[in-house]
């Protein structure tokens, strides 16, 4: 039988749910986001339009953030909110370090949902045609072993590289970057964190299974990884670290405007200084 105001159980709960966490992150409150990890933590203060107001890194234990969390509200003072909201992932144990300082120093705490940060990291920008529009198809394709298929096909999941600020960022937007597993009392083996658009990630690992058979520079990158005496990688590792060179070069080339350099690219001779028609 239909309720009188329309609304079903369901409704209710999550209306309950909302208005419990509304009460905690309030509008008058900046936010303090913290990527909790072992001994290096970062963190941004920003207010509820995601504009970033502060930032900074520190080296400490997540126990050891009171300082941080002195920092951010003195950040969020200066921007006229009367108060600070303690935000991160529930990362192993360090979570819960973090909101016991938070709650003695008196500001909210919310834990966010590592599930909603990766459906965000993967749906993050979105313009179709973009290779057409920008105009980019040319300078992606001046890589050796490149063609503008799979240049088309990662510049479209990855979107404007200029955008992100380093080949680095573009790297980890893919997920392909390293990602240790460790705790305080157990080291586990590093893997690519696959926290980013899944789409990129398959994008570049088919453009570099094209690359190598082409690309003297990437060969020699893959020989090397591969044969060499101390931390030797497998096959499929040395492919990944290619990936991911490969979306640097990528990077590299877009936001200078020049074609790409396999001296550079080896590392023998410096790159040349940015074209001012790039910035």
């Amino acid at each position: 039988m239909a309720q009188g105001n329309g609304l079903t159980r369901g409704d209710r709960n999550r209306n309950r749910r909302m208005e419990a966490l509304r009460a905690v992150v309030r509008r008058d409150h900046a936010v303090l986001a913290v990527d909790l990890g072992e001994d290096k933590q970062v963190a941004v203060v920003m207010d509820h339009e995601c504009r970033v107001l502060a930032r900074k890194t520190v080296t400490a234990k997540a126990h050891q953030l009171g300082g941080l969390l002195g920092w951010a509200a003195e950040r969020a003072a200066k921007a006229g909110f009367a108060g600070l909201v303690v935000a991160c992932e529930p990362t192993g144990h360090r979570w819960k370090a973090l909101m016991g300082l938070a709650d003695a120093a008196g500001h909210g705490f919310v834990c966010v949902q590592s599930m909603a940060v990766h459906r965000a990291r993967e749906t993050d920008d979105y313009t179709l045609g973009k290779t057409g529009q920008l105009g980019l198809t040319e300078l992606a394709g001046s890589i050796d072993g490149v063609s503008a298929l799979p240049a088309a096909v990662i510049l479209a999941e990855s979107g404007e590289p200029r955008r992100f600020a380093s080949g680095r960022a573009l790297v980890k937007h893919a997920g392909l970057n390293p990602s240790e597993h460790a705790s305080a009392t157990m080291t586990g083996q590093a893997r690519i964190s696959r926290r980013g658009r899944p789409g990129l990630r398959a994008a570049a690992w088919r453009a570099t299974w094209a690359a190598l058979r082409s690309n003297a520079v990437l060969q020699a990158k893959y020989a090397h990884l591969t044969g060499r005496d101390e931390s030797r990688l497998a096959g499929g590792q040395a492919r990944v670290a290619c990936a991911a060179a490969l979306l640097r070069w990528l990077w590299a080339v877009i936001t200078t405007g020049q074609a790409w350099d396999p001296r550079i690219a080896a590392g023998e001779s410096a790159p040349r200084p940015v074209m001012a028609a790039a910035a």
